[in-house]
Parts: C-alpha cells; sequence; structure tokens
C-alpha cells in the first residue's frame, strides 16, 4: 500500500497533473474514461454503505431515538454543503481531526481484552487454506486496502495542496526536489501504517470477541457493533459505534471527491477543493 499510494504521489509531484490526466496522456480516451466510469460506480455504492454506517452509528449511539432512516439525508446534506462551500484550510483541519475517530478501533481492542498469546501467535504465524472462504477474505482484505480511490486523491490532493500554498501553475509545482519527495514519503508511509494499524484492530475485535464466541453471521457493521455489547461489554460497543461515525464523516468526503476529481480530469474539467473558497 505504501508503495502504490507513493507511486500516486509522486506521478503528481513530478507533472503536476492528476492520475486522470497522466492516464490521458498515455492511453486511448476511450480506455480512460471506462476505467473511471467503474470507478464513479465503485465509489457511489461504497458512498452509500459509509452513509448507511454513519446513520447506524447515530441510531445505535442513541439507543434508537434517532432512526438511520432519518439522520442520511441530513448527514449528505451537511457533507455536501461542507465540501461546497467550506474555505479548505477548513477542510483541511476537520479532515485531519476527523483521522482521530479511527484510533476508536484501537481503543476497541483493549475493551474487549484478547488473549495476548493468541494474539502474538494468529499475528506473526500465518494461517493459509485453499477454501472459498478464506479467499473471499483475501480478495476482500486486498480490495479494501489498494482502493483505486485512493490512486486519483493522493495526486489531485498534492497538487490542491500545493495551490493553497501559493503556486498557482504547472510549471510551480511540477519536478519537485529530493527534500520534497522525502518528505511526502515520509507522509505517505506515516499514513498508510497508521491506516493498516487500525485496521488490523477492526479485525483482532471481531476475532477476538465474534468469532470466539462463535458469531459468525455478521452482515452489517452495526450487527457487529449490537453484538459486541454483551460479549465485550458497552465500552467495546461505544468505540465501535463512534467510529462508524467517524469513519464515515471522513470517508465520504473522500470518495466523492475522488470520483469527482476523476471524471474532471478525463473531461478536461478544472477541479479543485482549494476552489471551495467561497
Amino acid at each position: 500500500m505504501v508503495a502504490v499510494q507513493e507511486l500516486a504521489q509522486r506521478i503528481a509531484l513530478q507533472t503536476g497533473a492528476g492520475l486522470g490526466v497522466n492516464l490521458r496522456r498515455k492511453f486511448p480516451a476511450w480506455i480512460v474514461a471506462a476505467a473511471v466510469a467503474l470507478l464513479f460506480v465503485s465509489n457511489v455504492i461504497t458512498l452509500g454503505a459509509d452513509l448507511r454506517a454513519v446513520a447506524a452509528g447515530i441510531e445505535l449511539l442513541s439507543r434508537g431515538l434517532l432512526r438511520a432512516t432519518w439522520v442520511i439525508a441530513p448527514v449528505a446534506a451537511m457533507l455536501v454543503g461542507f465540501q461546497l462551500f467550506a474555505n479548505y484550510e477548513l477542510l483541511y483541519r476537520t479532515f485531519r481531526w476527523l483521522t482521530v475517530a479511527l484510533f476508536a478501533y484501537v481503543a476497541a481492542v483493549f475493551a474487549a481484552h484478547p488473549r495476548s498469546a493468541t494474539v502474538l501467535a494468529a499475528t506473526f504465524i500465518p494461517h493459509l487454506e485453499f477454501s472459498s472462504q478464506f479467499l473471499l477474505m483475501l480478495v476482500a482484505v486486498l480490495g479494501t486496502t489498494l482502493s483505486p480511490y485512493l490512486f486519483f486523491w493522493q495526486p489531485a490532493q498534492e497538487i490542491d495542496v500545493m495551490q493553497a500554498m501559493g503556486r498557482l501553475s504547472i510549471d510551480e509545482y511540477a519536478g519537485v526536489d529530493d527534500h520534497e519527495l522525502q518528505a511526502a514519503r515520509t507522509d505517505t508511509f506515516t499514513g498508510m501504517f497508521f491506516s493498516q494499524l487500525v485496521a488490523y484492530c477492526i479485525i483482532l475485535t471481531a476475532a477476538a470477541v465474534l468469532y470466539a464466541h462463535g458469531k459468525t453471521d455478521i452482515q452489517t457493521a452495526a450487527d457487529a457493533a449490537q453484538a459486541l455489547r454483551p460479549l465485550a461489554g458497552p465500552a467495546a460497543f461505544v468505540l465501535f459505534a463512534a467510529g462508524f461515525i467517524g469513519t464515515g464523516l471522513l470517508a465520504i468526503p473522500v470518495l466523492s471527491a475522488s470520483a469527482a476529481y476523476a471524471v474532471n480530469e478525463v473531461a478536461r474539467i478544472p477541479a479543485s477543493l482549494v476552489g471551495a473558497e467561497v
């Protein structure tokens, strides 16, 4: 994940253009358009799932006083308005602080009290099997780790950051020096490390609490949080539910913006979150 994201980042730093623009330069337009269309459909579906998870988290924490179906539309409207009308500095700070919500999943591990010896053994000794369920899980993990929307988001964000710093032409933010490349690498490595730490903690909590107690029929994020309450206590339940809200609020703008970046770059329409300042 570090290698792929750094590659996407370097494309922007060296060319001064997003991934869609660079793809358009190298491949026939219909191939790029077809790939972006698939990205757009995938993002919309994932965005809907994340929006539903935010609503489910609110319903769980309110003990059903606020039904998920009631809050989906207001949350969606709030996020759309935020992206369209907030200035870039506010967007940047909000995204940065929303990442703190991800550590709710790290705290959930301690609330679940897994067996340390079992955790260490399962972490460092691989378990492989050739079954349909195992292969399905492997594909799911790879698909949610190497996500195409991040490939478009990262280069576009690099350009947005440069524009926010006052570099307004392609000549000013293409072809950076070694110092800037090293800073970008450190930034990418740090971000990807913490993203994998959070993913590890989600898997660990589910395995140590749900799977260990034979709870293998989880269908939604809300089901997982509800199942944690009697097995791991209210703390793990609250942390998981709060994590849904924070993660969704962070992911939804990224999903929608990355789809917009991709479509606009292929359609040759200038687009930037820095332009959200009105």
